[in-house]
């Protein structure tokens, strides 16, 4: 650490103080001569001269020099050096007795440390995610378990928070209002199984409860919608209050592959991969989300690029509802617990979170 004095401005002052010793040398060989010639008289010396008005002059300059600094350094470019230690060691010593280290964290026994009292009772602060969580699972009738929903999404807080649910099997069709299974807070898009497309009356259909609180209901389109005998699915474009800048929209797809042969599956994922590369086109800086009972079905073939983060069991030892993502390591996956014993085990899909 490097300090510089301060530069007062050079003044007249300071060069008539540099002179004053040539003039009061000059001033004391004039009175020796005077007086070997015997010119000078008692008179003479009472008189005040100029050269009297002047030291006094000097004397009084040379106090208020000595107030702003030395006058002879004053235009010294010197830098005054000091290390850091010098000046904490100065202040610590005069306020606190001997140099005291900041760095060192005083040790507290366990047994003494004085415990955190209050509701949060010393818990750390967590740091809310910007990606949306889902919840995703096999419900097998969404109209008997409505009121167990309603119920989840007031009372716990993994439901009430979740940013998207998606639920395969709904078993829903043009006879259920929407009414009916709506939730408060929630907007609901369905898709339910025709014969037409899939040649079966009953079975199937998707749900997409979009949570209020992270997306104006108004900002929710349905991009598309595929219902055959081999895959149902239900693309969703949301635009939420926040998103990270470098995503545009979100698009979720909500896919449902029945159990059937291997051939069968195969052709589900390439109606799914072509969806997925239509949508890409259309949205390229969009977050991807693909979830729902995929059963023996996977994309690793067909959507390399994609990451799948479920890992825990949904039925029987089994993982067969997947989360699938275009951003790596963005989500962790965790067990809900079963709605009823006929359902399977949903699985809620959060975004990892840092504390501090």
């Amino acid at each position: 650490m490097a300090l510089r004095r301060q530069q007062p401005v050079t003044s007249a002052v300071s060069l008539l103080f540099l002179l004053s010793p040539f003039y009061c040398v000059f001033w004391i060989a004039c009175i020796f001569l005077n007086s070997a010639s015997g010119i000078l008289s008692l008179h003479a010396l009472k008189k005040p001269t100029f050269g009297t008005l002047v030291i006094i002059f000097l004397l009084l300059s040379a106090h208020f020099d000595a107030a702003s600094g030395d006058p002879f350094v004053r235009n010294s470019e010197r830098p005054l050096i000091y290390t850091r230690n010098q000046p904490l060691g100065l202040r610590d010593s005069s306020r606190c007795g001997p140099i005291h280290h900041h760095a060192e964290k005083l040790y507290i026994p366990a047994e003494i440390r004085r415990r955190r009292r209050g509701c949060r009772g010393g818990r750390t602060k967590r740091r809310k995610g910007y990606l949306p969580s889902v919840d995703t699972g096999n419900v097998r009738s969404l109209r008997n378990k409505t009121e167990e929903l309603t119920a989840l999404t007031r009372f716990q807080s993994k439901y009430r928070d979740a940013s998207i649910m998606c639920f395969t099997e709904t078993w829903l069709d043009g006879s259920v209002p929407n009414s009916v299974i709506s939730t408060d807070g929630f907007k609901l898009i369905r898709a339910d199984r025709t014969f037409a497309g899939s040649g079966k009356k009953r079975g199937g259909g998707l749900a997409v409860f979009v949570n209020e609180r992270w997306c104006n209901a108004a900002h929710v389109h349905v991009k598309q919608q595929i219902c055959c005998s081999d895959v149902e699915l239900l693309a969703v474009s949301l635009r939420p209050y926040y998103l990270p800048r470098e995503f545009g929209h979100v698009i979720v797809l909500c896919v449902y592959i029945p159990p059937c042969a291997d051939a069968a599956a195969a052709a589900a994922c390439e109606r799914i991969n072509a969806a997925v590369n239509n949508l890409q086109t259309q949205y390229p800086r969009a977050l991807l989300l693909i979830t729902g009972d995929f059963n023996h079905a996977s994309l690793h073939s067909t959507l390399p690029t994609l990451i799948q983060y479920v890992t825990c069991k949904t039925r029987d030892n089994k993982t067969l509802d997947l989360f699938y993502a275009n951003v790596k390591y963005a989500y962790t996956s965790a067990p809900s617990p079963l709605w009823d014993a006929q359902t399977t085990t949903s699985s809620i899909c959060s975004p990892i979170t840092f504390h501090w």
